[in-house]
């Protein structure tokens, strides 16, 4: 009978060691796949920093050459609002003046991509003239809609009163809508 029992404690310890055997085996295997994966995620970390380098100084690069020729027309524009001008041409040159500050702001937007990108995008807390606002947007895009043969038509109860709010993103907001 101990024979017996010392045979079968044999197999037992046989297959413990086997299992362990198997157990460091498959820890050795799991190890080396987290080397490999963790050297393959450094790899792609380094690559997108330098993607996103090369984005930021493209858009950097972008906006200076986007700013010069816009700097240009909006001070065209001004000098065109001074001159004596009829009503169809004073709106015209109100739409390419109030369009070129909305480009500026786009493009102000544009840059800030990284705080957007971060979480760190704040809305401006400003006061300032919904209906002024209104009218410009609809400067903007009145002459589009004329010649569709299209009406537009904006109104707002707080006309002439002023609210608090970011003005350059709900300016976005409402060109996009009405675009």
């Amino acid at each position: 009978e101990l024979q017996v029992l010392s045979h079968s404690f044999n197999g037992m310890l046989d297959l413990i060691q086997k299992r362990d055997a198997s157990l460091i085996d498959a820890r050795d295997t799991l190890e080396q796949r987290v080397k490999e994966r963790t050297g393959e995620l450094l790899r792609a970390k380094d690559e997108a920093e330098r993607a996103n380098l090369a984005k930021s100084t493209f858009l950097a690069n972008m906006s200076h050459e986007i700013r010069t020729p816009m700097n240009a027309i909006l001070g065209y524009a001004q000098i065109l609002r001074d001159q004596e001008l009829n009503a169809q041409q004073k709106r015209s040159v109100v739409a390419i003046d109030d369009s070129g500050h909305h480009l500026m702001t786009l493009i102000n937007s544009i840059l800030d991509i990284s705080k957007i990108e971060s979480g760190r995008e704040d809305l401006a807390q400003t006061a300032f003239d919904l209906g002024s606002l209104l009218e410009s947007v609809k400067t903007m895009f009145i002459d589009r809609c004329q010649r569709k043969a299209l009406g537009l038509n904006i109104t707002a109860e707080l006309a002439g009163n002023s609210i608090v709010g970011d003005e350059n993103k709900l300016r976005q907001v409402l060109i996009n809508l009405v675009g």
